[in-house]
């Protein structure tokens, strides 16, 4: 086929993204130079069916009865194979393409090269829970590949192709396939050719496939009597092979008795060049393969589409193929049960793959750059990812293909905070939310973090002289201690979390004691506006001259280092955090972070000469070092290709300020500390990338933090849909949780925290039921900017509003249940 060539090499197509939900508008697009860096308004991928409704957006397809694959071996690396990284992709079948003359050397020896591999099929796959799609291939390409003395009988006319001489040979090869691989492995298809009809050129007799085609049809009824009679058996053919003529009815003659379509999907043009993926129309190219062959599932052998710039690739096309082809494979996810990924790593020398021509005017240096580009990852030896590895990893994540190996044990504690999901006026009724919550909190984890985030004693903390054993604090305050202290569950771990930040943090935080309530106004944003009422509690308007202080006025300093010094002797805390999500002050605000800063170098060095072996620490916000897959693109992050998490709070440079921000509090947070919420940013809760946390760890190891112990100091993912509408933003935020994704968040972060290399402390879920009835109330007394804020926190608990499971409530339980065995 004469494939579309690309628009021009050096340019990407972006899509218009009106409605910000990360999927682009198909019939808008933006041809910009490959170095540009793209504003939100910019998505790399198409599939939206309005750009200008952020309700309507396309929903993956659960994975369903649908398989996915990638080629596993090859004679060099039969003796062992990256089982890690097909568990990581989350694929479910291999694909092993083996000539027939590779497996049998001499008439009923099967001691050819790639036999081997089938003992490594064998031995290897029973463990992994991989299905195997297997090519015992009679036509290679243009190759007939026939053991040597069947091969030179048939092409001289001195035997057909259906004789018993070829046919018991052949189905004397199955039965060894199937002695060999057991019972234990699971066949998912078996082909009998590879792109047969490259051989039609050079094999134009059509008796020839007329005797192929009651070959394929003799030699398939023999292997449903090994595998079953569910095996499905095809031939695979090139897509022009499906759906141009002549070729087109030679194949579906010879398939006619095939159980399903199977083809390849690699596009090129004759010379090899490759169109933008914008341009490829995969889902037309799909279709008429569908409609030419009615009623037959399609399987899809080999995908792939190529990097290498010099045949029009890019590893952002490569990215954009795959989504495209996903895209497509949702909407025929009833024809197409299988697909197969045509390479897991570039190859150095693909030899046979580009030695095979086209036509006689294929340029091999072409080929060559083609076939060796395929991979999603780069050369083995080379062992990096390019970004078409995360798009296949996000992908199959969505549609639930991923699923986290199990684990023995744990290397981290895990619990909550005691955040109650109701505030009744009844004391019985209380009494009864706080009975569920620290039951649960005792039965499901082994750690508690008391989180205080509402205000600081401002004024009694500084006066504090420390002689009496009680904290000169409101009765409020000390109260709430109190209860806290009394209520904690016996055993678990302890975590205090003060905060010298308000909200938004750029702010001292408010008052905690007798003063004047507050709320939030939306304009300006976030502005305390007094209530006018005086009570006891927080958070309150801090009294003057604590209205005017900054962080770097000694008073505040002095101040919040006594608080802390209350809170360890109160609390008597196996950990001890100091500043909750102080990313978010370098974000808003770099004065501030600077005065926060050289604020608490002297807070923790004060506390650590105090309590040299008590854990002192900070949290920052994960998602603001999180970015989507595309960001390695281009090294100098000021030009990136790619996308922050949190792409509406990353004004220029403030990337950069984050990166150095981090790299200076490191030496003073024994433990780094983060807060994880992914479901609002900038994919909102629309899609969970799987590859959310690898440039985060990326940036760890380049600051020289690779070895820092990590604790996950809050989190959660919002299991029902919400919809926020500030208008301090410039576009509405949908958010789609769903119970489904709550739980896969979990399994990310438990396996990701696991195979991080840091040291990790322990896990906390912010809430463990949703605070469904806290909400109502708020909603119901006030306007407050902050109860649509609110939303990003009410549906995050482990239990629903009603106290039900739900799928996270299950995922939870069973890695609470593992045994805690610390990291060494």
């Amino acid at each position: 086929m004469l494939w579309p060539l690309a628009l021009v090499a050096e340019e990407h197509v972006w899509y218009l993204d009106s409605d910000h939900d990360s999927f682009g508008d198909p019939a808008a697009t933006y041809p910009l130079p490959q170095d540009w860096t793209p504003t939100p308004l910019l998505t790399a991928r198409a599939g939206d069916p309005d750009d200008g409704n952020p309700w309507v957006f396309p929903w993956p397809v659960p994975q369903g009865g649908r398989r996915a694959g990638l080629p596993l071996l090859s004679s060099a690396e039969s003796g062992g194979w990256p089982a890690s990284l097909y568990r990581e992709l989350g694929v479910d079948a291999v694909t092993q393409r083996i000539p027939w003359t590779a497996l049998e050397s001499a008439p009923g020896v099967y001691a050819g090269p790639d036999a081997a591999i089938l003992a490594a099929l064998a031995a290897t796959l029973p463990s992994t829970g991989l299905g195997l799609s297997l090519t015992l291939s009679t036509i290679e390409r243009t190759r007939l590949v026939l053991p040597e003395d069947l091969r030179a009988q048939v092409e001289a006319g001195e035997l057909r192709m259906h004789d018993e001489a070829v046919v018991g040979r052949y189905t004397a090869l199955l039965d060894h396939v199937h002695a060999t691989l057991g019972s234990a492995v699971e066949l998912v298809g078996l082909q009998l050719a590879y792109e047969f009809d490259r051989r039609f050129p050079l094999q134009p007799d059509l008796q020839f496939w007329i005797d192929f085609q009651v070959f394929c049809f003799r030699v398939t009824q023999h292997a449903k009597s090994l595998w079953g009679a569910a095996l499905p058996v095809g031939v695979t053919a090139t897509h022009d092979g499906l759906t141009r003529m002549p070729q087109q009815a030679l194949v579906q003659y010879v398939a006619s008795s095939a159980d399903v379509v199977s083809m390849t999907l690699l596009p090129a043009s004759h010379d090899f060049s490759v169109a933008d993926p914008s341009r490829l129309d995969l889902a037309a190219l799909i279709a008429q393969v569908l409609e030419a062959h009615p009623g037959k599932p399609l399987h899809i052998e080999a995908a792939g589409y190529p990097s290498a710039a010099s045949v029009g690739g890019s590893e952002l096309r490569q990215s954009q193929f795959l989504y495209e082809l996903f895209e497509v494979w949702d909407a025929q996810a009833a024809r197409i049960p299988f697909i197969a990924f045509a390479a897991l790593h570039d190859e150095a020398a693909p030899g046979a793959e580009a030695a095979v021509a086209l036509d006689a005017m294929q340029p091999a240096a072409a080929a060559t750059d083609f076939f060796a580009s395929l991979g999603v990852r780069r050369r083995a030896g080379e062992g990096s990812h390019k970004t078409a590895y995360n798009t296949l990893r996000n992908e199959l994540f969505e549609r639930g293909w991923w699923t986290a190996p199990p684990a023995a044990s744990r290397p981290y504690r895990v619990g909550f905070t005691p955040k109650l999901y109701d505030f009744p006026d009844d004391p019985g009724d209380v009494l009864a939310v706080e009975q569920f919550v620290f039951e649960k909190m005792a039965t499901e984890g082994d750690f508690t973090n008391i989180h205080m985030d509402g205000g600081i004693p401002w004024p009694e903390a500084y006066a504090d002289d420390f002689q009496s054993p009680t904290p000169p604090y409101s009765a409020n305050l000390l109260e709430t201690w109190r209860a806290m202290r009394e209520r904690r569950p016996p055993g678990n771990a302890l975590l205090v979390s003060i905060n010298p930040l308000g909200i938004p943090r750029r702010h001292l935080a408010p008052y905690w004691g007798v003063g004047e309530e507050f709320s939030y106004q939306q304009e300006p944003p976030w502005a305390r506006v007094p209530s006018g009422v005086v009570s006891d509690g927080a958070p309150r308007l801090p009294p003057p001259p604590w209205d005017t202080y900054d962080f770097d006025d000694a008073p505040v300093r002095e101040a919040f280092i006594n608080y802390a010094r209350r809170a360890v002797e109160f609390f008597e805390p196996d950990y001890l955090l100091i500043g909750i999500e102080v990313s978010a002050t370098q974000v808003e605000d770099e004065a501030a972070w600077q005065g926060f800063l050289d604020m608490h170098k002297v807070v923790y060095a004060a506390l650590k000469t105090r309590y040299p072996d008590l854990p002192v620490m900070v949290s920052v916000s994960a998602t603001s070092y999180m970015t989507d897959e595309f960001w390695p693109l281009v090294d100098d992050p000021a030009a990136a290709t790619g996308h922050t998490w949190k792409d509406d709070e990353m004004a220029p440079g403030v990337r950069e300020r984050l990166r150095q921000g981090l790299s200076d509090i490191l030496p003073y947070t024994d433990i780094l500390g983060l807060s994880h919420y992914p479901h609002f940013g900038k994919y909102n809760a629309y899609q969970m990338p799987a590859s959310m946390w690898d440039q985060l760890f990326v940036l760890l190891d380049e600051i020289g933090a690779g070895a820092k112990p990590l604790a996950v100091t809050e989190s959660g993912y919002s299991a029902d849909p919400f919809y926020i509408a500030l208008t301090d933003a410039w576009y509405p935020e949908l958010f789609t949780g769903s119970p489904e994704k709550q739980a896969r968040h979990l399994d990310l972060m438990f396996y990701e925290l696991r195979n991080s290399g840091h040291p990790v402390e322990f896990v906390a879920n912010f809430a463990v039921r949703d605070g469904d009835l806290w909400h109502q109330r708020l909603t119901a007394l006030s306007d407050d900017v902050f109860n649509q804020f609110y939303q990003y926190f009410r549906d995050i608990g482990i239990y629903d509003g009603a106290g039900g499971d739900r799928p996270g409530t299950l995922r939870w339980r069973r890695e609470a249940a593992l045994p805690y065995v610390p990291a060494e």
